[in-house]
């Protein structure tokens, strides 16, 4: 459920989830620092909210009316990263060292 303004009120809208977005213009370097960001995706405001609360050299919310949200973040946290591949060796050497942790943990206990 998101709110808007109506008239100076706020309202309840329930926004779809096939319409919910997220968009970032990102400029060169050389235009802008920053990227410009828009969302009515409530799990992404909320991010960008506590970003500008605990870190407002990074970011800065330009418009929010409770169903959508304008912010300008600094260009240090937009970051497109693929999913780490580990083959199957790795995985299971993985698992054996938070087995191991997990139990020295229990023997500390």
């Amino acid at each position: 459920m998101s709110q808007f303004l109506f008239g100076g009120e706020k309202m309840e809208q329930k926004i779809p989830l096939e319409e919910q977005e997220t968009t970032i213009n990102l400029y060169p370097p050389q235009v802008s620092k920053t990227a410009e960001v828009y969302t009515c995706m409530p799990v992404t405001m909320k991010k960008l909210k506590k970003l500008a609360s605990d870190r407002p050299d990074l970011a800065r919310i330009t418009k929010d009316d409770g169903a959508q949200l304008f912010a300008e973040v600094d260009r240090s946290c937009i970051k497109i990263q693929p999913k780490r591949r580990v083959s199957d060796e790795q995985r299971q050497a993985a698992a054996e060292r938070f087995a191991a942790a997990r139990a020295a943990k229990e023997e500390s206990s």
